[in-house]
């Protein structure tokens, strides 16, 4: 394994066989901030951009799902890439929200990764096959049926207006719903710069753009990242009406799957995200999850305090 530049990693993975979004430059670039620092690491069948921070002296590298240059690649390849990771930090976490591949666990635990002391991440996904047709449960069809004056913007070119209309709509959800607003107008700009990321809105008769969906692509694969839907929006039904077109719209494009991705059922709010996920009709798939690696005993237990009291994340 070696640290190349961000150049050389992006034209090498571009042309490999499995790239999750999270591999993308756009996402990249969103997700960077003064408080870390981006190591591509690469070797010839594996790629991963390291997040690297420093908490209390410690080093503490964070990865996501790795890109491969074809699927199935050896579980042996796999754990040389991890063991070598293992060297450049206190403190290893891989989130792969890629499909649960045996090989990865196998790989993961050779060298010495376990589960995290609790989950603050999404462990299943709502997969649905774009080369079927849809099929949508009762509630679903109920609401499908109300919809009136609503169509598809499929935008293709991203200016400061769609960027602002994205997030009008996205503040007014938040605000309904009492959350904070998760990103800024330069996080999103970050994204669409990105060809592999897409931007969707529905619009009532009025053309108000009532609901969006922003998407990740990767080859004939594609997936949700964010949705918003306006108050207008839900009265009109647009929340059903979007992800009914795009999925419309995806299919004729020639994608074969769609990931409903951030499927947690549960027993506070997720679980209403999670019903409405499912009515889409698809396989429910586990993804391979958390793994943690820590140089010292005592600190799996202190990370998880740390993200429970001082991160206050949600456990999953």
């Amino acid at each position: 394994m070696t640290i190349v530049s961000r150049e050389h990693y992006y034209i090498t993975i571009a042309q490999w066989e499995h790239v999750p979004y999270c591999q993308w430059a756009g996402w990249v670039d969103a997700q960077a901030t003064n408080h870390r620092k981006l190591l591509y690491l690469m070797d010839d069948d594996i790629a991963c951009v390291g997040h690297l921070k420093r908490y209390a002296g410690m080093r503490y590298l964070m990865l996501q799902a790795p890109a491969l240059r074809y699927e199935g690649v050896k579980a042996n390849k796999v754990s040389a890439f991890y063991r070598e990771v293992m060297n450049l930090a206190d403190i290893v976490e891989v989130n792969d929200q890629s499909v649960y591949n045996p090989q990865c666990e196998v790989a993961l635990r050779q060298v010495g990764f376990l589960r995290p002391v609790g989950s603050f991440s999404f462990q299943l996904t709502n997969m649905i096959d774009l080369s079927q047709p849809i099929v949508w449960d009762s509630n679903w069809q109920r609401h499908l049926k109300k919809i009136e004056g609503l169509t598809l913007d499929n935008v293709v070119r991203v200016d400061e207006a769609v960027i602002e209309d994205y997030m009008s709509l996205y503040r007014e959800m938040c605000a309904d719903k009492g959350m904070q607003m998760p990103y800024d107008e330069a996080y999103i700009r970050a994204l669409l710069a990105d060809g592999h990321f897409r931007l969707f809105f529905e619009q009532d008769a009025q053309s108000r753009r009532v609901a969006a969906l922003l998407v990740h692509t990767s080859g004939s694969h594609a997936g949700l990242l964010y949705a918003a839907t306006s108050n207008l929006g839900r009265e009109a039904h647009a929340g059903f009406a979007i992800y009914r077109d795009v999925l419309g719209e995806l299919a004729k494009e020639g994608f074969g799957t769609f990931d409903m991705e951030k499927m947690a059922a549960s027993t506070h709010s997720t679980n209403a995200v999670y019903q409405f996920k499912q009515g889409i009709k698809g396989v429910l798939t586990p993804l391979n999850g958390e793994w943690q690696w820590c140089r010292r005993k005592w600190m799996p237990l202190a990370l998880y305090l740390v993200k429970k009291y001082i991160w206050k994340r949600i456990q999953a």
